[in-house]
Formats: C-alpha cells, sequence, structure tokens
C-alpha cells in the first residue's frame, strides 16, 4: 500500500471522516474515531482512493460493521410488553400468536441463547441485538417475515388463549421478566374472545402486574415491534394488601399478599403474633415474591385464633403497607359429616335475582375449603359437581359462608344481607320446585346432604319467588320440618346473617328465672329474680308477666335499655297493687336489637299458695 498516498478523507463512517489515522504496517491502519461509534448500532466503513506502491488503485468498497460492547443485564431491563395469545378472529394483523420485548436499559443486548418459556416448554433465541428503547416481536419462525423488527424462534412456546406463566431468561438462565397473564386482563369481553393483543400500559413501571396491563386499542387489535397504542404513566403509588394468612402446618406460616414485595426481606422482628409463637427464618413463598414464609419454632395449636402484626413492609416500588384490619388465622383441621351444613337456600330467585347456599360452620374446628365441591344427589349418583374454591378459605367456627354465582346481585336483591360473607363460585343446578344439594370436601366425602322442596315454605306465602329456605335450628338435622320460609321483616332471605327463625333459639338460654316457683310474702326467698346474659349490650326489653287468660297482669319493664347482663324481679305483685292469685304464669321477655330484629323469649313462673 502506497502509505505516503493515504489520509483522512480515503475512509468515512457513516459519512464521518476518522479524526486520525495511525499506520500500524503497510497493509493496516488504525482509524480514530469522532464521533465515536454507538454501542450495538450497525455503520458502514466507505474506502475509496486507495492505491499500492505500483500506482493500482483500489475500487471503491463499503464494509458493514458493529460495534458492540457488553453489559451486564439487570432484572427489568428487557421486558415483555405486548402477548397475542388468541389471533382469530382476526382484527387486523395476522393470524399468528407472538409476543413483543423491549429494551428499557440505556445498553443495546445480545439475545443469542436467551431463554423464552412456558409453564411446559422453553425455546432459545437466536443472535440479535436489542437496541436501547427499540420493541422486537418473537414468533414462530416460519412467521416472522409477516411482521417488522421480528425475530423467529424455532420452538416458539404456544400460547394459551385463557393465560399462563411466561418466562424470559438471559443466557445464564437468570430471570430477567416474567408475566402471569390471563383472558381477566382484557377490559372488554368481546376483545377477550379474540384478534386483540394485551399490552403493557407503562413500561417504567415494574411493579405492577395486572393493573398494568389491559387490551389493545390500536384499530389492527395490536402493535407489534413499535410503542403501545396504551402507552402512559401509570406508577404504582398504593401500598400492598394482605389477601390471606395462611397456616400451611403447625410450624408454617404464610402471608399473601395482592402484588410484588420489596426484594429486601424483612426480619422476624417486624412480625408479631398473639398469642406469642416463636418465629425462626422469613422468605419468600415462591418466585413472584408476593408472599412470605415465616417458620416457626413453637407450634400452632389447634382451634386457637391468633392474631398478626408487622411493620416496615414495602411493595416491589416502595409503598409502605398500611394496616386496615386485624389479620388472623388458626390451624385447619380435616372436616367430619355435619361439622358444615347447608343453613340456607335460594332456589326460586326473582328474575333479577340469583340463587345462593349458605353454609355454616356449627363445629369448633377452623376448616379449609380448598378443593371442597358442591353437587346434586340423583338417583344415588353426584352430579353437576362444581369446584367451590382453588384458595385457602378458612371456615371459622360459629361463622356464614355465602355461595353464588353473582355476589354483587345478590347483594342488591337483599340489602340487609352481610355482603363480607359471599363468595362467587360455580352452583350445581338448583331447579326452582324441588331439588338437592351436596357438599363435598377435597376427599370427596360428603359433608352434608340437603334435599329441598317448595313444598317446606310457608302455606301463607302467596308466591315464594325470592324467598329462602332457612334451617330453624342448626343443630338439628336437615329434614324437611327444620326448614321454614325467611320472614318477610327480614327481607325474605338472610345470606350471611343469622336465620331470621333461628334469632329465637339463639337466646333461649339468654332468660332464666329463679326460682321457678315463690311465695309472697312468707317464701324465702319471697320473689322471682328474672335474670338475663347476652353477648353484648345494647338490646333494649320489654318484660311482662302474663297469667293462663293470656291477660298483662303486670309490667316489670317497658323499652329498657340493657347491659350484657343483669335482672328484673317480680314480687308477685299485680298492676293494681295487689297480690298475685296462686298458680302458673308465663315471664314474657322481648328484646329487640339496634338492626330491629326482634326475640320473644317465655319462661314460666309459679306463684305458690301461702304457707
Amino acid at each position: 500500500m502506497n502509505v505516503s498516498l493515504v489520509g483522512r478523507n480515503n475512509f468515512s463512517i457513516d459519512d464521518f471522516s476518522p479524526e486520525s489515522i495511525s499506520v500500524l504496517d503497510p497493509s493496516t491502519f488504525e482509524l480514530h474515531l469522532k464521533p465515536a461509534l454507538v454501542n450495538g448500532k450497525k455503520s458502514t466503513l466507505t474506502i475509496t482512493g486507495l492505491s499500492d506502491r505500483a500506482g493500482n488503485f483500489m475500487m471503491s468498497s463499503q464494509h458493514n460493521l458493529m460495534f458492540f460492547e457488553a453489559h451486564p443485564v439487570s432484572r427489568k431491563d428487557i421486558i415483555i410488553t405486548e402477548i397475542q395469545a388468541d389471533p382469530a378472529p382476526v382484527v387486523g394483523l395476522p393470524e399468528t400468536e407472538y409476543l413483543e420485548i423491549y429494551n428499557r436499559s440505556a445498553n443495546p443486548v445480545q439475545l443469542d441463547r436467551w431463554i423464552i418459556a412456558d409453564e411446559s416448554n422453553e425455546a432459545r433465541l437466536p443472535k440479535r441485538i436489542l437496541l436501547p428503547q427499540e420493541y422486537l416481536v418473537l414468533t414462530v419462525s416460519s412467521k416472522a417475515f409477516q411482521f417488522q423488527h421480528a425475530l423467529g424462534v424455532n420452538s416458539f412456546p404456544g400460547l394459551t388463549n385463557a393465560g399462563e406463566p411466561l418466562i424470559l431468561k438471559d443466557s445464564t438462565g437468570r430471570t430477567v421478566d416474567s408475566v402471569h397473564y390471563t383472558v381477566e386482563w382484557h377490559d372488554h369481553s368481546e376483545k377477550a374472545d379474540g384478534g386483540w393483543a394485551l399490552e403493557l400500559i407503562d413500561p417504567e413501571n415494574i411493579c405492577s402486574e395486572g393493573e398494568n396491563w389491559t387490551s389493545s386499542t390500536d384499530e389492527a387489535g395490536g402493535t407489534p415491534g413499535r410503542e403501545n397504542s396504551v402507552k402512559a404513566e401509570k406508577p404504582d403509588l398504593t401500598p400492598p394488601v394482605v389477601t390471606a394468612v395462611f397456616a400451611l402446618s403447625a410450624d408454617t406460616l404464610t402471608v399473601a399478599f395482592n402484588e410484588k414485595l420489596n426484594e429486601q426481606l424483612p426480619s422476624r422482628e417486624n412480625f408479631a403474633i398473639s398469642p406469642p409463637l416463636t418465629m425462626g427464618s422469613v422468605f419468600f413463598a415462591d418466585k413472584s415474591k408476593r408472599a412470605y414464609t415465616i417458620a416457626l419454632s413453637t407450634p400452632i395449636q389447634n382451634r386457637t385464633r391468633y392474631q398478626i402484626t408487622f411493620d416496615n413492609i414495602a411493595d416491589c416500588a416502595g409503598n409502605a403497607y398500611r394496616p386496615e384490619s386485624e389479620l388472623y388465622f388458626a390451624l385447619p383441621e380435616k372436616a367430619e359429616p355435619g361439622d358444615i351444613i347447608v343453613n340456607e337456600i335460594l332456589f326460586n330467585p326473582r328474575p333479577t335475582g340469583v340463587d345462593f347456599v349458605e353454609l355454616f360452620n356449627r363445629s369448633e374446628k377452623y376448616i379449609n375449603l380448598k378443593d371442597w365441591n358442591s353437587a346434586n344427589l340423583v338417583n344415588d349418583t353426584l352430579t353437576n359437581k362444581k369446584e367451590i374454591t382453588n384458595d385457602n378459605i378458612i371456615f371459622a367456627p360459629g361463622d356464614f359462608l355465602v355461595l353464588t354465582t353473582d355476589p354483587n346481585t345478590l347483594k342488591g336483591e337483599y340489602l340487609q344481607g352481610d355482603e363480607q360473607k359471599m363468595s362467587k363460585t360455580s352452583l350445581p343446578s338448583l331447579s326452582d320446585d324441588e331439588g338437592s344439594f351436596v357438599l363435598l370436601d377435597d376427599d370427596q366425602m360428603v359433608i352434608d346432604t340437603l334435599f329441598y322442596s317448595d313444598d317446606q315454605h310457608s302455606p301463607f306465602l302467596k308466591n315464594d319467588e325470592g324467598v329462602s329456605l332457612e334451617r330453624i335450628d342448626v343443630h338439628s338435622s336437615s329434614a324437611g320440618n327444620n326448614w321454614q320460609s325467611a320472614s318477610a321483616s327480614s327481607g325474605y332471605a338472610t345470606p350471611g346473617l343469622p336465620n331470621s327463625n333461628a334469632f329465637q333459639n339463639l337466646f333461649e338460654d339468654a332468660v332464666s328465672v329463679n326460682p321457678e316457683i315463690f311465695s309472697p310474702q312468707n317464701g324465702q326467698p319471697d320473689f322471682a329474680m328474672i335474670s338475663y346474659n347476652v353477648e353484648h349490650a345494647g338490646f333494649v326489653a320489654n318484660v311482662k308477666i302474663v297469667n293462663q287468660q293470656g291477660r298483662v297482669i303486670k309490667e316489670i319493664a317497658e323499652n329498657e335499655l340493657l347491659g350484657v347482663d343483669g335482672f328484673f324481679t317480680w314480687r308477685g305483685d299485680t298492676a293494681q297493687g295487689g297480690r298475685a292469685a296462686s298458680g302458673a304464669y308465663m315471664v314474657w321477655f322481648e328484646m329487640v336489637d339496634a338492626n330491629g330484629n326482634v326475640v320473644t323469649i317465655k319462661k314460666r313462673v309459679v306463684v305458690a299458695e301461702r304457707f
């Protein structure tokens, strides 16, 4: 090479000549560039006007080149930003499943030997440098030509329409991003039926999940390889919420939240349990980092309710946990037949309403309803089986749970119902005239069976539509005579609350008369004590003495506010001031609570002959 004739103008890179040239040997030159090459960006080197020592000039030539310097990749540097799992019916895009990834870091990334995986399959990506702020479509190799900015992937995993976990790993197998998408992330049911992609709203919000995804609004149904149609700033500003506290075993406790938590694990000093339990280590329950597992050094006791509190807990975005309600847990026990019963059933709802079945835990056990089912029983055969829940739902002693397909509609129909006790689930067929309902545990053991009929309704009802059947006595069998129509005063159903017909039974032992037989003036004692003991104060009472002809002879109390316990006395006198004749009388004790529920308790008292 004729080195004496070589200069800066013989070389150019993307229309820029080198700042200077160094000759390493007659055939090798070092170009000093300004501006410098951009990491990961393709450039073109043009060479013109070079000749050898004999004066032979070489033809002008162009050469593609790329400067690439690898940088460490952190979690969430590359993220999944678009998912097309159900491309049919076609809206405007090819009928092809795809994923879109985005480089939100400041450095180019070589994707060679990276992995895209679902629950059962994984595929390796070929060589491709993804530049900062660049979008790239991943799809099956034979269909990559249908998209701009696409990378064909051999053995690209099939995307299920309903949803599944997707994981993006780097070449070392370390997870860089993961998404557990679901069809419920679509904002319209018609878009969930197919043809529309799910798009990430805020690429900088690396903590949120479902709430940061929605249906594409692009007229083609998606934006593969380019900025999402729904892109917007949507930072996570809300604190985490506890969704469950569950005892996995006597020595293991899980606290689950509604979103990803801070990477920094809390220490055991951040938690407090009452009654006290000695805690060991705290660690994440799984890779989602939405739940803590706490190892316990002292075991959880059966049939004991514990309260847990904690502080200095934050989500992935740094929002601090704020207690909203008291949190309790207990060790679940195995249910036996009859521990949980059907307590109320609505099988003939109004045209605007829905069926429901209310369960009651009449045992002393805390029972986990995970994987329980309901069914019909026809000719001794279980049919139409439906799963109640696949979540850990701990059913406490004395508590109610209402099973219904639509809690919002049910609450609108029965305003006095307890919405907190209503659980959305599938139900077996409940015909309007007669039928059956069977409750099955996770081992498919029958826990309770109810055969119902509209003949069990009160004969005084003109129309039983929208009227539930209530169990009268929770401690008796499911026989037909233990059921009664819900009262009109209760709104014809009490979902999640004590039955209107059972209210009376709950208070039968709340009032007592001692002694039942007494003799005024001469007896020891010479009066009867009418005692009461209720669970809480706030009842208003009317207390009267009624003779055998049903006539009130004495008013003991009128609209008197009760405490938790106390007593009234009757000395055998009448309203006129005289002495009641000897014989049997009735203490008529009426209580009214703050919700307007009325219970009337009747007790016997006898005035004895004079000594």
